[in-house]
């Protein structure tokens, strides 16, 4: 697996909302309900877009899927997420492509990076969380300057998408809402 640093390229960017991010390795231990976050940094014409949700707002439950039905049901999730036109459209002004994007379940206090000897789908603890990745390469990233979320419409129990981004143009942070599914990106 390919892995862009894009957080940290963007280093006079990054100081705007540094704190915020060195925030991600804990964002599973402090989760709350109904609430997603995704960090969105660009770099040339590299965009790298990270998602943390808590488990119950994708599959309804953050147990251990033990059953088939639950196991089904993570397996359908991670399906899901992996497919980055259901969670997210870029601007297509911009003629992005995905290069790479791949979903897991996660439990509490673990990081992308940790395998600690689980599978994706079992996951100890009482609370599990969904990370997904994504990688884009785009012809025309100046022109980048709204994201779509019909995450929304295929994650029924998620509320509300809190977004940091840093770009070319600026940094920001934002909520998008169920009711209110696109983002501006300040500045760009």
């Amino acid at each position: 697996m390919r892995t862009l640093k894009l957080f940290g390229l963007a280093v006079p960017l990054s100081a705007v909302v540094s704190p915020l991010l060195a925030e991600e390795t804990r964002r599973l231990d402090a989760h709350v309900h109904g609430v997603t976050e995704v960090q969105i940094a660009t770099e040339g014409d590299k965009v790298e877009i990270r998602l943390h949700a808590p488990g119950a707002d994708i599959v309804g439950f953050e147990h251990e899927a033990t059953s088939k039905k639950d196991k089904a049901a993570v397996a359908a999730a991670i399906g899901r997420l992996s497919d980055a036109g259901s969670v997210l459209v870029l601007d297509p002004a911009a003629e992005c492509t995905v290069e790479d994007a791949e979903a897991a379940l996660r439990g509490e206090g673990q990081t992308p990076d940790d395998d600690h000897g689980h599978e994706d789908e079992e996951v100890d603890g009482a609370h599990s969380g969904f990370e997904a990745h994504y990688h884009f390469e785009c012809v025309a990233p100046g022109t980048l300057t709204t994201v779509d979320f019909p995450f929304f419409q295929n994650f029924l129990n998620a509320k509300e998408i809190k977004v940091e981004y840093v770009t070319a143009a600026g940094a920001g942070i934002a909520v998008v809402t169920r009711g209110s599914s696109k983002l501006t990106l300040d500045g760009a």
